[in-house]
């Protein structure tokens, strides 16, 4: 599924196992003999994870799905991991159906953060929790890594700023490992003959992470280092405006809320 077919509904419809009627129509056709691994990454808020044309699932919509997913039988262990602000919004308030395991990037009110600064196509092309998922997948020996590891160095290493959470059954964590699921290292390096790595495609410059709130304005303070022109500096004093204001509208809200001294 690609550009306007990756809606909610159809997110909801493939996850259910119904046919979106559109794209190459697949679904997911898994049993209870199945582990299902599911990955998200886009922007989120509190309660919410946003979708490219701008609508976005509620936590409560996405508690449905899941709990769905358990009752007609269509997994039987699942891992999800989500990237985006406020991750842990969507499944701090409840509970989880059985045999569920979920990491995020961030907990209930907080960022996540953008890497892999690409100056050729002036984006950031992942985020520090994804990065350094595959990262640690990569330098696994061949008995890979179990989910717990991952949870357990992002959380005594986040000097890049990603507060992963988890939720759910935590044992899953201890039993799977993401060999389960993205193959082992040989697996991995005989179906491609390219590295797969981030570091070593294109035009790339590692930079120090960036929170997703501040992405749009660092990404034109890059454009304008690698690609100075008219547009760039002019996209660059656009953003600086907009980070001006949301700093004066959180300034005023503070000091109606007699929280800023300043």
């Amino acid at each position: 599924y690609k550009s306007t077919d990756i809606t909610v509904q159809n997110f909801i419809k493939v996850l259910t196992g119904l046919y979106p009627g559109v794209g190459t129509n697949r679904t997911l056709q898994s049993t209870s003999n199945d582990r299902v691994f599911l990955y998200f990454a886009d922007h989120g808020t509190c309660g919410g994870l946003y979708f490219p044309d701008k609508s976005y699932i509620a936590y409560n919509e996405l508690q449905k799905t899941l709990t769905t997913m358990y009752d007609l039988k269509m997994y039987g262990k699942l891992v999800f991991l989500v990237e985006a602000c406020s991750a842990g919004s969507m499944f701090f308030f409840w509970e989880l159906p059985p045999n569920m395991y979920v990491q995020t990037a961030s907990p209930v009110f907080a960022v996540s953060f953008a890497w892999n600064y690409d100056a050729s196509l002036g984006v950031y092309l992942s985020n520090v929790f994804t990065q350094t998922i595959w990262n640690l997948t990569e330098s696994a020996g061949p008995k890979g890594l179990v989910f717990q590891d991952t949870y357990e160095f992002l959380l005594t290493h986040n000097d890049n700023g990603s507060q992963i959470c988890q939720y759910g059954d935590l044992n899953i964590a201890h039993e799977l490992n993401l060999n389960d699921f993205f193959g082992t290292k040989q697996q991995r390096s005989a179906s491609s003959s390219e590295k797969s790595s981030l570091n070593h495609v294109g035009d790339r410059k590692q930079v120090q992470s960036v929170g997703a709130n501040e992405a749009r304005y660092e990404m034109a303070k890059l454009r304008v280092q690698h690609d100075p022109t008219a547009s760039n500096i002019a996209a660059l004093k656009y953003e600086e405006r907009v980070r001006q204001r949301v700093d004066n509208a959180l300034h005023n809200i503070l000091h109606s809320a007699g929280l800023n001294n300043g």
